[in-house]
């Protein structure tokens, strides 16, 4: 695993980018290849397990912190503790009456932008 920054003049075409790669854009022009597979020939499933994007606006789903973390995967509780951790997420999350089971309300409306 690796973490990309992607950096350069405002206008350069960053944002398009990364929209490409997260499968935001999909009529565009040329070739994206990851890991030698063109960008348009993998499936969305491909994209998500080998791209993450995270935008400047957080999108948080409605439903539970767990939803939002696991996005339909399965993790034991132990191995989602461990990512709080990780993250400095454990205490609020923690904090929350219903734990990992909290519900975040429509679009994250119940935590402030930073929570998101």
């Amino acid at each position: 695993m690796s973490k990309v920054i992607i950096t350069g003049e405002s206008g350069a075409g960053k944002s398009t980018l990364l929209n490409i790669l997260a499968g935001k854009l999909l009529n565009y022009s040329g070739s994206v290849k990851i890991a030698g597979q063109e960008l348009k020939n993998l499936s969305s499933e491909q994209l998500r397990k080998t791209i993450t994007y995270v935008d400047q606006i957080p999108y948080v789903f409605n439903g539970t912190i767990r939803d939002n973390l696991t996005l339909g995967e399965k993790f034991s509780d132990d191995a989602i503790f461990q990512a709080l951790k990780r993250n400095d997420l454990f205490d609020f999350v923690m904090a929350q009456k219903q734990g990992l089971d909290s519900s975040v309300g429509e679009k994250g409306q119940l935590f402030s932008g930073g929570q998101r």
